[in-house]
């Protein structure tokens, strides 16, 4: 029978290029698995904090009381004059 022997020098390359394409196929599932796994953890902090640990919810008829120190000037939209 004739076998074709393919050129080792392109077997090489094919190969080389291979390995290439495995590594930035896996280093891109790393990092997106790692962004999914901080936005997960992000999600379960805020949800956690939400319950009690710190930020309560507002409450009816409740004023935003701000404590104003230094010169207070209006800042016109248009000129004044």
């Amino acid at each position: 029978m004739n076998e074709v022997r393919s050129n080792p020098v392109w077997t090489f390359v094919r190969g080389v290029w291979g390995l290439i394409r495995f590594t930035n196929h896996m280093m891109f599932f790393v990092l997106l698995l790692t962004l999914m796994l901080f936005v997960v953890l992000g999600l379960i902090g805020l949800s956690a904090a939400g319950n009690g640990a710190g930020i309560t919810p507002l409450r009816d008829k409740t004023a935003l009381v701000l404590d104003l120190k230094g010169t207070l000037v209006e800042q016109y939209s248009k000129s004044p004059i």
